[in-house]
């Protein structure tokens, strides 16, 4: 496998060296040479985890490693099924744990100090099946929730599994997309040209509520995503816009064009970041824009051309860790970027004024 990554020219990383370092000194000069690396031994990033000294990745060439975030050495690293039983379809961490849901095909769990496997339980689902969905549950996030296959179903942080339920289909709907709280479950459905469903599930798997919502334009293979915070968001290329929509109390979905955004292009994927109320927008294989949802609107929190990966870290100081499609990383300062562009906007308007 590592004869197939790609090799990245010494010209390549100076342009994507400057590029990062040009976001308002974004990257502090003691960590130039210590956090920027490149690592070409597990193929391209679709899934990151940042947590400051580790980072814990799932790639397209089905892989799941653990790298060091100061040199960008392999800790651990296994390499799954080559065919659709591999595919990455989620990465969780929690604590010492690292689950991987795969292909509809089966959940595991990896000790992120040696990447040896925990257990693996099967999820029985269909290889054509939209890929599988999971979020963390409860106070502690110890209840990994996973949608696969028109089933929902849980495990406990051992393997043992607490529920497995068969999503009814009465109305049609494809059910897409899946969102955890504290003490609920939240599954979404799409019945195509016609509306959402939102379907509320007790942490033992019972069904509380169930309602729709008018969605016309949504289609089979309409883009969602569930983020942190309990907003559904979908994309329309037809519009090239974002629909979003509250699920406690939306009643209807909110428009935002890309254009309006600043941003070109159609929207390939949307990714959740599991902090605060921020996702990303993925415009091509090397270009990704991070936004967050307010109460009234989508908003651009930063443009990221040159890169394909993104993780925010969950510490009181909140870093951007990015990979750009050959494997070099970076860390970006997310609080001093967003400070930095606040100033340079003030100047903007006093020199118009």
């Amino acid at each position: 496998m590592a004869a197939s990554m790609p090799q990245v020219s010494v010209c390549c990383i100076s342009l994507i060296l400057l590029f990062l370092a040009s976001l308002c000194q974004g990257l502090y000069e003691d960590q130039i040479g210590k956090f920027d690396w490149k690592q070409e031994y597990v193929g391209e990033v679709s899934h990151l985890n940042f947590e400051g000294k580790r980072l814990l990745v799932g790639t397209k060439h089905n892989v799941v490693a653990s790298l060091n975030a100061r040199n960008g050495q392999i800790v651990w690293r296994q390499v799954l099924e080559e065919d659709s039983r591999g595919r990455i379809d989620a990465l969780l961490v929690k604590d010492k744990i690292a689950i991987t849901v795969s292909g509809n095909d089966h959940i595991r769990s990896w000790d992120v100090e040696y990447g040896g496997l925990n257990w693996e339980e099967p999820l029985d689902g269909a290889p054509d099946a939209p890929e599988a969905q999971a979020c963390l549950m409860g106070s502690s996030q110890d209840t990994m929730v996973v949608l696969s296959a028109g089933k929902l179903l849980a495990f406990n942080v051992n393997g043992q599994e607490l529920f497995r339920k068969v999503l009814p289909s009465s109305d049609g709907a494809i059910h897409k997309f899946l969102h955890c709280g504290r003490t609920e479950i939240n599954v979404i459905g799409v019945v195509p040209n016609s509306h959402v469903s939102i379907a509320t599930y007790s942490d033992s798997g019972n069904v509380q509520s169930q309602s729709p919502v008018p969605a016309d334009w949504v289609k089979k293979d309409t883009r969602c995503l569930l983020i942190a915070d309990g907003h559904l968001v979908c994309y329309e290329p037809q519009l090239s816009s974002l629909r979003t929509l509250a699920l406690k109390k939306g009643q209807a979905f909110s428009t935002t064009l890309l254009q309006e955004l600043g941003l070109q292009g159609q929207a390939v994927k949307l990714t959740s970041l599991n902090h605060r109320n921020m996702f990303v927008v993925q415009l091509s294989a090397s270009h990704l824009a991070l936004l967050s949802v307010g109460t009234d609107a989508v908003k651009l929190v930063l443009n990221l051309p040159k890169v394909s990966a993104v993780s925010v870290s969950s510490s009181d100081q909140t870093y951007i860790k990015s990979f750009d499609p050959n494997g070099f990383s970076a860390i970006i300062d997310f609080e001093r970027e967003l400070s930095c562009r606040e100033k340079k906007n003030e100047n903007r308007s006093r020199r118009r004024a």
